[in-house]
């Protein structure tokens, strides 16, 4: 029996300091001894955000699934993921890749340094919290507009749970019925799927599944785990003849199921687990209408990305996917803007992209107007140039707009006072 596995047999240390360190010790090994060796493969990507918008070209190394999430997170119209061929993960040198507008590697722990030196943005998964100490309805006052008026709706649909505990015939119902076909389906080329013996071992310990059902028939399922004080969400399912029916509401119903039976249980945390760094993307703005908030702490970056911005489809592309990304270990959101924003927009853009957890949100307007802005002094503060400069990749971008002619002008706000304003409105 191998050590982790006689230290992960002692209830004291599950979950405890030593099995976290532990843990990310044992992390930091793999990837800086067999990351290096790891076989992976160079994608070449075509798409655009939309009919009106000329093509971009785009390079990923990585996975196949993680290559597919990368461009549909880029783009609306994707035209092509072309294999290029495969190679070692060692051999790669970021000063050497192919020309393209978008260069986007899936590279871990120790091995990010190299792709920083060389100024790539490095953007973290990023994995959305929930408190749940206050009162349900507190709970749900902090949800945005559009959840409440859902959660108004799952009253009159006639939805119950159970709580499945330790029987593996429901398991296999929700992995066989549930969680593969709703995975596969919602997901496409870009599902990462995990097999049945992964789930059943998180079934296993300190596990359960919420299931949602509907006149006596199990519609959905909700797989976590509990750990501690937190119950951690770990997958969820849609019951394959239900894909086309109210998919968004049952799923709904059961992370609200798992929220009021987790405090009856004394829980006091929620844990949904990582999500892709772009505000913009379907599963980030579900969490953070649901009112959650992001752990600062991530122990694995998404990707590292890098952006020529000498043509302005790419800038055009910048500016429909603001994203977060680590500036010397703090979690910093870009939101691009074509045109001079008023005083009441950037008050909208903040409340709308401000989420707790984030240690900075930066505004960047660009524009062919060399009018100043107007007097925001009460709301934010200009970021002073060695601040710009300090972050490489970005002053990479603002030089590149100020070359393309724009003007350029970067706002920063940390920690602001916003109150009344739901996530996501």
């Amino acid at each position: 029996m191998s050590i982790r596995a006689r230290l992960s047999e002692n209830p004291l240390l599950e979950g405890g300091p030593f099995s976290n360190y532990l843990g990310h010790l044992m992390r930091y090994l793999h990837h800086h001894f067999f990351g290096k060796i790891r076989d992976v493969q160079v994608f070449k990507i075509n798409g655009s955000g939309g009919d009106a918008d000329h093509s971009t070209n785009a390079v990923f190394i990585g996975s196949e699934d993680a290559a597919h999430q990368f461009a549909s997170l880029l783009y609306s119209n994707i035209e092509g993921v072309r294999p290029l061929g495969r190679c070692l993960f060692h051999q790669i040198d970021p000063k050497c890749l192919p020309d393209a507008d978008i260069i986007g590697v899936s590279t871990k722990g120790c091995l990010t340094a190299r792709y920083l030196r060389d100024h790539f943005f490095l953007l973290p998964l990023v994995s959305f919290n929930l408190n749940l100490r206050p009162r349900i309805d507190q709970i749900i006052q902090r949800a945005s507009r559009r959840r409440r008026r859902d959660l108004k709706k799952l009253q009159q649909l006639g939805y119950s749970h159970t709580i499945s505990r330790d029987c593996d015939g429901d398991f296999d119902f929700f992995y066989r019925k549930m969680y593969l076909p709703y995975t596969k389906k919602r997901f496409g080329k870009a599902a990462r799927l995990y097999s049945h013996s992964r789930l059943k071992a998180v079934y296993r310990r300190g596990g359960g599944i919420v299931f949602v059902s509907q006149e006596a028939q199990r519609r959905a399922g909700l797989l976590f785990r509990v750990n501690g004080g937190t119950v951690q969400v770990k997958s969820f399912g849609v019951f394959d003849a239900d894909q086309n029916h109210g998919a968004d509401l049952v799923g709904q119903a059961a992370l609200f199921f798992l929220i009021k039976w987790a405090k009856r249980k004394g829980l006091v945390r929620l844990d949904y687990g990582i999500t892709m760094p772009f505000f913009k993307d379907g599963v980030f703005i579900y969490k953070r209408e649901w009112g959650m908030g992001i752990d600062k702490y991530v122990e694995q970056p998404f990707c590292a990305i890098k952006l020529n911005c000498s043509n302005e489809a790419t800038i055009s592309l910048l500016q429909r996917n603001p994203f977060i990304f680590l500036a010397n270990e703090a979690m910093t959101g870009a939101i691009f803007l074509n045109h001079r924003p008023a005083k009441l927009e950037l008050r909208q853009i903040v409340s709308r992209h401000y989420l707790r957890g984030l240690d900075a949100l930066l505004v960047i307007a660009y524009y062919h107007d060399n009018t100043d802005l107007l007097d925001q002094s009460d709301l934010a503060t200009m970021m002073e140039t060695s601040t710009v400069e300090a972050v490489q990749p970005l002053s990479n971008i603002t030089g590149s707009l100020q070359r393309l002619g724009y003007s350029v002008v970067v706002h920063e706000f940390r920690n602001p006072k916003i109150s009344g304003v739901n996530p996501g409105g």
